[in-house]
């Protein structure tokens, strides 16, 4: 399968487990599967950015296990930028007035 059709099968994914996920809380529903969508949302894109940069997963390629640690030291950066750019943004409100 080729990497442009493997990643939009991905984010198409992703978007759908996200609107799950939005459906779910707007209509407060379980707050388990509202986390279980959300969690497969991300999991999606990471699967995305990684397979775009060259990694695969599967019984020949990079371990389930490497997976989920590539994942959470992506999404962890992600985390951390934008933390960094709403403290700076807050810090400056402050500053500013």
């Amino acid at each position: 399968m080729k990497v442009i059709e493997k990643n939009g099968i991905l984010k198409n994914n992703a978007q759908e487990s996200l609107t799950v996920a939005n459906f779910l809380y707007k209509n407060k529903k379980s707050s388990l599967w509202i986390i279980v969508t959300s969690y497969y949302s991300m999991f999606y894109l990471a699967n995305a950015l990684l397979h775009k940069s060259g990694y695969k997963v599967g019984p020949k390629e990079v371990s389930s296990k490497s997976f989920m640690a590539l994942c959470f030291s992506i999404l962890f950066t992600f985390y951390n930028i934008i933390y960094s750019i709403i403290y700076s943004i807050i810090e400056c409100a402050i500053t500013c007035f």
